[in-house]
């Protein structure tokens, strides 16, 4: 609608020329004082934000720099437009790969997230989207995700079966443990745990702990049975002697969940047999819950329960086995326990003698969280810090939070490396963790569109704690 004063101005050639004259003015004054006027570096930023054009936004952003210096703000903005693009893109990895730096990005992802959530028809991309949303509590992305469950693409179902309500869509969810897709039949053993257990629908996992083909599958149906309560017990002992590590380890975790005290006794036939990821568990489980039992007075006076002293030996044993993976989670399982002369002996002695960087990387994350462990743990990854390779990368991204230089440079170089998988790495971590993201910007116009990706997410992720 045109104003009292335009429509006066159109009746009299003077009083228009006034009306505009002063509109021109109060305009001018407005952009002087406030600074929104379109011109400027910033200015221009926002306004190839808004054209959705990167390296416009870029080219934009190096002016602003030379002027007003660093913005982590701005820069993040323009690190979210390429996450944008690529999750939108027709190149699954790309899309997996922006997905998945958006949900590390926390709350400064979330305008993204929001936007790819509300384009049309059923997308991959958008149920991930809503997915995301609806894990952060978002009421109307868990509607939106639900009612694509219909879709022919067993991905989206995958998703949207997670924001089914269990308790309303029980038969609608078993069914859906004969899928087609083991991705489907996943999401629905998972999403039954939410539901009130009935006698079919307990069956019908149970039959799939035990025969369906795909391992996921059957774990997620361990998982489930495992809070039903005592009633699901024998079934979940029965899965100890699954083909697949995973299901026996998932089993003992159920198990303990469905019904402790029986539990403990069960499992202590694991302790006689030779270390694995099922036998770990149990022991920690073990000596954990029997030590909570036991007063501090008898911890005191060396007189824990005889599970405790067997559980703890077993572990220790597996300290050294020849797999580096139960090394290490035998090591993180100990280091969960309470401290014995004998238990801190051998976690130091693993941290010094440990071989496979891999496993002294898991081992150093997880000592360095108990105060008596830090120096020990904080010297091994410094250790690891002399080979460029991706444990090492690692170990100078948890350093590079504290401030090490000599991490941060680990860090610069591994950004010029001709290994794409360090490259990547090093950027989300020289990015976000030793929080130098005017040194990653560059690769924001990387060659290789997964380096682009990692060194958005890190960019994006060090705006949101700048």
């Amino acid at each position: 609608m045109r104003s009292r004063a335009c429509l006066l101005g159109l009746r009299d050639g003077r009083l228009g020329c006034a009306y505009l004259l002063g509109c021109a003015c109060l305009l001018g004054c407005a952009c002087l004082l406030g600074g929104a006027c379109s011109l400027g570096p910033r200015a221009a930023v926002h306004r190839a934000l808004d054209r959705r054009d990167v390296e416009g936004a870029l080219r934009a952003y190096r002016q602003y720099q030379e002027v007003d210096g660093t913005n982590h703000e701005l820069l993040g903005r323009i690190a979210a437009l390429v996450l944008e693009h690529a999750a939108l893109g027709q190149t699954l990895a790309e899309r997996d790969a922006a997905m998945t730096q958006l949900t590390l990005a926390g709350t400064s992802a979330s305008p993204v997230l929001e936007r790819i959530a509300e384009t049309e028809g059923m997308t991959v991309a958008r149920a991930k989207a809503l997915h995301v949303l609806a894990q952060r509590r978002s009421k109307t992305a868990r509607a939106y995700l639900y009612s694509m469950i219909e879709s022919d693409d067993p991905e989206i179902v995958a998703l949207a079966v997670s924001a089914a309500d269990a308790r309303r869509e029980t038969d609608r969810l078993v069914g859906m443990l004969g899928h087609s897709s083991a991705a489907v039949r996943r999401a629905a053993a998972r999403a039954l745990a939410g539901a009130k257990p009935y006698r079919e629908m307990v069956l019908a996992l149970e039959k799939t702990a035990r025969v369906d083909p795909v391992d996921r599958v059957r774990q997620a149906a361990v998982q489930t049975l495992g809070t039903f309560g005592p009633h699901s017990f024998e079934v979940l002992r029965g899965r100890l002697s699954d083909s697949s590590a995973a299901v026996r380890f998932a089993a003992v975790r159920a198990m303990v969940q469905a019904d402790r005290a029986r539990a403990i006794g069960a499992l202590g036939a694991l302790l006689g047999t030779p270390p694995s990821r099922a036998g770990i568990e149990a022991a920690r489980v073990i000596a954990f819950v029997q030590e909570g039992a036991a007063s501090d007075r008898d911890a005191e006076d060396g007189g824990m329960p005889d599970g405790v002293t067997i559980a703890r030996a077993y572990l220790r044993q597996a300290l050294v086995a020849s797999t580096p993976g139960l090394r290490s989670q035998a090591a993180i399982a100990l280091s969960t326990l309470r401290p014995s002369p004998a238990v801190d002996q051998a976690l130091v002695s693993s941290l010094r003698n440990e071989t496979d960087r891999g496993v002294l990387l898991a081992i150093a994350y997880a000592l360095r969280m108990h105060e008596r462990f830090r120096e020990e743990a904080d010297e091994a990854l410094v250790r690891l810090l002399d080979q460029p390779d991706l444990p090492g990368l690692q170990a100078a991204a948890l350093t590079a939070r504290e401030g090490s230089r000599e991490a941060t440079r680990v860090l610069e170089q591994a950004i010029h490396s001709d290994d794409r998988l360090l490259r990547r790495a090093g950027a989300r971590a020289l990015a976000r963790d030793a929080m130098q993201p005017e040194k990653v910007r560059p690769l924001l116009q990387d060659k290789d569109p997964l380096v682009r990706i990692y060194a958005a997410g890190g960019i994006l992720a060090a705006s949101s704690r700048s």
